[in-house]
Order: C-alpha cells, then structure tokens, then sequence
C-alpha cells in the first residue's frame, strides 16, 4: 500500500480522517458558540467555528477538499439541529427543528464560499500554513472579514426565509453575525497557524516554562476581575478595560506566538461569559446591540493589537538570529580569509628567503669574480649573469611588495630623512644605466626643506620605479629630469621625459597589475608591469597622489604629490638598549674581528671571499679574523670566547636562530656591565619586509643587510659600524 493511502485509527485513511476531524471541531465550536448569546437573542457575539474552519484549511492545504466538507457538513448539523443536539447531549427534551432542512443548506453553502474566498485571498498573498510575520495577520483579518461577510449573508437571509427573524432586522442580524465570525476568525485561527518557525531553531524565548504559565494565568485574572467584578452601576468604568493590555502586552514580548494566540482566546472567552451574564464594564448600555458592538469591538482591537505585536517582536527575533547567522557566517569567512592571507604570505616569504639564499650565492660569486681578469667575453658572459640575477631580485620585491599592498600586510615607518640626499642617491643609481646620449638631470626647489617626516624607503622606491620607467623608455637623444620642489606638507616629485610617450588609449590600464602600455607579444619592452602599480599603491597608503601626462613621441610626466611635514634632523636612537648609530671609523693598527654565524656552506664561503677581497680605507688590510658559526648557539659560544668587533648575523638558522641568539648575547652584556660599548651586530637575512627589519631592530640587531649581499653594501657595513680602535 503506497504512503499516500497509509491508514491509521483503524483503516481511517488520512482524507477521511481530517475530514471527520474538521466536521468534529466545526460542530463543538458551534454549540460553542450557541450558548455564547444574550439572552433574547439567536446570534453569537463570537463564532468561534469560523476560526477554525479558517485555520484547518490553511493548516491542511493538500487536505482541503475534506476540510470543506466537514466544514459544510458541520454548518448544516449546527444550523439545523443545533438546538436538538445540544438538547440530547445534555439529556434534555428534544423538540423539532425550527428552521426546514432544504434552508439549513443555505449557511453550510454561504459558510463554504466564504471559506474558499478567504482562503484564495490568503493564497493570492502568499500564506500559507503558518503566519509570522506583522502583514501576515493584517491579511489574516481581511480574509476572516470575507469569510464572514459572505456567511453572515447566507445566514441572515435563511433566518429570514424560514421565519425566525423578520426583515426589518435583517442588516442588524447579518451585521452581529458577520462580527461574530469575524472575531472568531483571528481569534482561533492562529492557534493553527502559529507554529515554530524553522529559521528559529536553535534560538530561545526570553520566557521560560514557569513564565508562560504565569502570563496565561494573568490573562484570565485580570479579564476575570475587570468583566466580573464590575456590576451594572459600575458600568461607566470602562477605563478598567485597558488593564487588559498588561498581560497581552507581557506575552507578546516575552513569548512565541503560538502562547500570544491562546491568550486572546482565553481573554475573549473570559470577557464574553461574564458580559453574556450581565455583568462588565458593557453591562450597562441601553441597548443590547450596543453591548455585543462594544464586547466585538474591544475583543478585536486587544486581539489584533497583541497578535501584531507579537509578530512585530518575533520579526525582530528572526532578524537579530539572521545577523547572528550572517555575522558568525562573516567572521568565518574573515577568518578564513585571513588564514589565507597568512598562509599566502608566508609562503611568499619562505619562497623569498629560499630564492634569495641560492641568488645569495650566484650574485655574490658573479661579483667576486668580476674582480679576477677576465677575457672580452667572459666579461660579457659574467655581466649577462649579473643582469638576470639583478633582474630576478628586482622581480621577487615587485612581486612581495605586490602581494603585501594587496593583502594590508605594508607597515609604513615615518622618520625624518633628507630629500636632496634621497633623490641625489636614486639618480646616481641610475646614471650607469643611461644609454649613450641621454642626460639625467636632478632639480632641487630652493623652498625644499631640509627635513621631511615620512617613509623614506618606500619614495626611494617610488622615486626608484618612476625613473627607472624613464630611463627604459628614453631613447638618444634624450633628457630625464627629476624635480623635487614644495613647502613642509606640500610635497612634490617630477620625473619629465623625453621618451617615447603613451598613447592615450594605453595610459588606462598602466595602473593596472601585469599591463603595460604595449601589451602585444611583439613588443620591445619587458617587464612585470607592477612598478607603477606599487608606485601607486605606495603613495596613496603615504596619503598622496600620483598622475600621468603623457604624449605619444613627446614624452612622460609623472607627478606625486605627497602631505609629508617638514622635520628635525634625527637625534641618536637606540632598540633593545643598544645605540644604532653608527660609530665613525678610523685607521686602525690591527685587522678587524668579524664573527659570521651562517649555516649555508656556499654563503659562508662568500661572506669570506668579500671580506678577503676588500682593500677599503680607514680598515686594516684583510683578510680580517674571521669566526664562522652555524647556528646560534655556536654563535653566542664564539662571542663569549673572544673579543669581536662586528657580527653577521644570519635569522634563520638551526637550534638557535639568529634572533634568539642576539637576545642572548645583549643579556649577557648587559649583565656583564659592557653596555654602552656593545658588539655591532648586523643581520644578514634573506627577508626582505620592512617587518623584518623591524624584528631584527627589535631584538637588538644594530642594521641589516639583506641578501643577496652586495660586496659593496657589506664593506659600507663594516666601515659604518667597526669601532675606532
């Protein structure tokens, strides 16, 4: 037997059943409903029947056609043997009914339309089998209004037509009928319909077991104390009737909706028996349909007003549990991708370090072997090598400093430094790079000051990108110009060629990461085409900007424009207690002690050969006493054993790395009493991040040189930082 035809209560199928069901609960809640009416009168002031056909068929959409018969089924038993059944139920004497059968289908027929009208409405708008939010039950209430406009109709004029009212009172009839049904509808249909909303699962009521309990009890009480303690004298002190807010008010911000909606039928049954008996602050109107407006009225407005802010506050709940969801959804996915931020820059830094231990080697045994004689063309061959290794470093920086700016990873470190002497250093760089023909000029503003405060690594590179783009794309005859010119926050830098221009349609994507300004794969340029990309990145985090004019065969200007203030000249700094000044060199009568801690056979090796090989002023002939450790423990064992006068420090090594050991060695200076007058000790390091320097500082490393090492940076090293003896 398939699922759809499962039975249960003893062959019962599911459509049956729910049928029976509906027919059930229709004709209890119309006996109901036929003992709540005043005395003299036929028509119910609250039709509680009509919410429940109401909220059976939204809850039993697929079921609808059983739910309709019960309910049609239903209004014709209550309609036309409502009073006999009654009777017999409660063994009283049985009389004939009143009202002829064929006019009892009229009701059952006026109560079905009705309820397939409401429920087209609800579908029309999207309601289905549960209501939660505040519109949800607004249309709840214009569907219950159909609902009971078109029953009240049939049911009014088949009182007419079988005799029992006349039709002079028949819109007064259809009217308290048409109330009734109403009120029932939002009253009991959204006890049907208020269900746990599956995106609540998980989240928690403000109000515990005891709580509701309490809320509920409330209810009663207070609906019971106003209606029933106040009799027919008292009946001007409808103000008693706000008191009923309290509790309505209590269990629609502390409790789910489904609690909120048998509040309101307790409330409207605890007002309506009290008033039926004579007795409330409605009591003591003149006329008895202005007991039963005035009963439908307030029943409504308590009950609507509850329910809406019921919704209202269970809308809040659902929208405080989807920003928890979608906050813990961002912090995951801000986690995650900060693990992969990490994770790609440490890759990138274990990849620098690793890429510039081997070109440590190769650059450093291409310079010490530029020094040897050498035919035409192992000249030639030797500076190829120089050339791709300075390529490939130029490569691996553009490539970190990229992948820093993109991830937020770039610190900026503002100290004061001196432009003229900044620019002055970058032209020079470049001036052996001129092809033959071109002159590279450097312009200083006389209102430049001195000093600025800023960055001063990041515009070297700045500086350092903008001319060498200059020098690549100017040809002979040809003129570069660097312009340094402004007052303190107003700083402006030039570079104005002669080249080749950009054509305007290229200029776009020049700021763009990989593009240059011919992106064919014939053109004659190469390059990655991040250095104007970082150049740009760089001096917007240093809060300036950078534009671009340009004519195609006329030439380039590139022109920053940077807030740096002026500044003092830097006073004697010190990290970790230990001075990085440098100490000024003089002749010495002895060879300068270098202790070497690195683990890489081939870079000890040539550390050796640039020191073996220098013949620089101001220092004893070398070689230099040498000591070579491999780690850091041999490291600080060397430096206790004799007295040296510099330290290259690798930061990577085994057992101890670098960092580890410097802490080490400015400890035991420190006890020892040889602070102020410490070992130099410069790191040696294959990372390259300005953090990097900034940990080599912070851990008591006086300067650092990064690899490849340059045999003219090491010696500039020594001569800055071996004391005069």
């Amino acid at each position: 037997m398939s699922a759809s035809r499962a039975r249960f209560l003893g062959g019962i199928s599911p459509m049956a059943a729910t049928g029976l069901f509906a027919f059930l609960a229709y004709v209890a809640t119309g006996l109901l409903g036929q003992n709540l009416v005043f005395q003299g009168t036929t028509i119910s002031p609250l039709w509680l029947a009509a919410g429940v056909a109401l909220g059976l068929g939204l809850r039993c959409g697929t079921r609808l056609g059983a739910v309709a018969v019960g309910v049609f089924f239903g209004q014709f038993l209550v309609f036309a043997e409502g009073p006999q059944l009654k009777a017999w139920l409660l063994g009283g004497q049985v009389l004939g009914s009143e009202v002829p059968l064929a006019l009892a289908l009229l009701p059952a027929a006026g109560s079905l339309v009705g309820l397939l009208l409401a429920l087209a409405y609800l579908h029309r708008w999207g309601i289905g089998s549960r209501i939660d939010r505040p519109l949800d039950y607004l249309n709840l209430a214009a569907a219950a209004a159909i609902q009971a406009a078109v029953a009240a109709l049939a049911g009014a004029t088949a009182l007419a037509l079988a005799g029992a009212i006349p039709w002079e009172i028949w819109p007064d009839v259809a009217t308290t009928w048409a109330r009734g049904d109403w009120l029932g509808g939002i009253l009991v249909a959204p006890l049907f319909l208020a269900r746990p909303d599956p995106r609540l699962r998980g989240a928690r009521f403000k109000a515990g077991s005891w709580e509701k309990a309490m809320v509920l009890l409330s209810t009663v009480v207070v609906a019971l104390v106003i209606f029933g303690g106040v009799s027919q004298s008292a009946a001007r002190q409808l103000s008693g009737t706000y008191f009923c807010f309290l509790p309505l008010l209590w269990g629609a911000l502390r409790c789910s909706s489904r609690v909120v909606a048998l509040q309101v039928v307790l409330l409207a049954l605890a007002a309506t028996l009290p008033t039926l008996g004579g007795l409330g602050p409605f009591a003591g109107f003149a006329t008895l349909n202005d007991r039963m407006l005035s009963l439908q009225a307030f029943l409504g407005v308590e009950s609507l007003t509850a329910m809406l802010l019921g919704a209202i506050e269970q809308q809040k709940l659902r929208v405080e549990v989807e920003r928890d969801r979608q906050a813990g959804q961002l912090l995951e996915a801000k986690e995650r991708a900060e693990a992969g931020s990490r994770a790609k820059t440490e890759f990138l830094a274990n990849m620098s370090h690793e890429i510039r231990t081997p070109l440590n080697g190769v650059l450093g045994a291409a310079q010490l072997l530029a020094s040897s004689p050498l035919s035409a063309d192992q000249r030639e061959l030797l500076e190829a090598i120089q050339a791709s290794g300075d390529g490939l470093l130029v490569l691996l920086n553009d490539l970190l400093d990229f992948s820093r700016i993109e991830a937020g990873q770039l610190a900026l470190q503002a100290a004061p430094f001196e432009p003229r002497r900044l620019a002055a250093q970058v032209v020079d760089l470049y001036r052996p790079s001129l092809a033959a023909g071109v002159e590279l000029r450097l312009e200083n503003g006389p209102e430049l000051p001195a000093w600025l405060l800023g960055d001063a690594s990041r515009l070297r590179q700045v500086l350092s990108n903008l001319i060498g783009n200059a020098v690549k794309f100017t040809p002979a005859p040809g003129e570069i110009r660097v312009r340094q010119q402004g007052a303190a926050g107003a700083y402006r830098l030039e570079v104005i060629d002669t080249g080749i221009g950009i054509p305007a349609e290229h200029q776009a994507r020049l700021f763009q990461p990989f593009q240059q300004g011919d992106a064919s794969t014939g053109r004659r340029f190469g390059g990655t085409g991040l250095g104007l990309v970082i150049s740009r990145r760089l001096v917007e985090l240093l809060g300036g900007t950078i534009t671009l004019e340009s004519v195609a065969g006329q030439g380039t200007t590139l022109r920053v424009l940077l807030p740096l203030p002026a500044a003092e000249p830097p006073a004697e700094r010190s990290v970790a207690g230990v001075s990085t000044s440098a100490v000024p060199a003089k002749a010495v009568s002895r060879p300068v002690r270098v202790l070497m801690a690195e683990d890489n056979q081939l870079n000890q090796r040539i550390l050796e050969r640039m020191l073996a090989s220098a013949a620089t002023p101001g220092l004893a002939p070398f070689p230099a006493v040498l000591g070579k450790a491999t780690n850091g423990r041999e490291a600080v064992a060397l430096w206790e054993e004799g007295a040296w006068d510099l330290i290259l420090m690798d930061c990577q090594m085994p057992e101890m790395d670098g960092f580890a050991a410097t802490r080490e060695i400015r400890r035991r200076e420190l006890a020892g009493g040889l602070v102020p007058v410490p070992v130099p000790i410069i790191a040696v390091t294959a990372n390259a991040a300005a953090s990097d320097r900034h940990d080599c500082l912070g851990a008591g490393m006086n300067d650092v040189l990064t690899k490849p090492v340059q045999l003219e940076a090491l010696l500039e090293m020594v001569r800055r930082w071996t004391p005069p003896l």
